[in-house]
């Protein structure tokens, strides 16, 4: 079992979901995050890593993705004025 967590990263940005303790081999997140699309567009990526929380030294990599996000219709959202 694993107490795992993921971070997702887009530019400068990160988001670190919840600790999920004793976690079977698969596992799910409900949570939502919002990241600002930065000035590069559909050039950046989504960078998600999976990580086992390692409460005695460093956390141990178990994995990670990287998604461009030139495979998507990515907009700026409309700004208020």
């Amino acid at each position: 079992t694993n107490d795992c967590f993921v971070t997702i990263a887009l530019g400068k940005e990160k988001y670190q979901t919840s600790v999920k303790e004793k976690a079977p081999e698969s596992v799910e997140w409900h949570e939502e995050c919002e990241l600002q699309i930065p000035t590069q567009g559909n050039k950046a990526e989504v960078i998600l890593t999976a990580l086992h929380r390692n409460f005695l030294g460093v956390d141990e990599f178990l994995g990670m993705v990287t998604i461009p996000l030139s495979s998507f219709d990515v907009y700026e959202r409309p700004r208020n004025r």
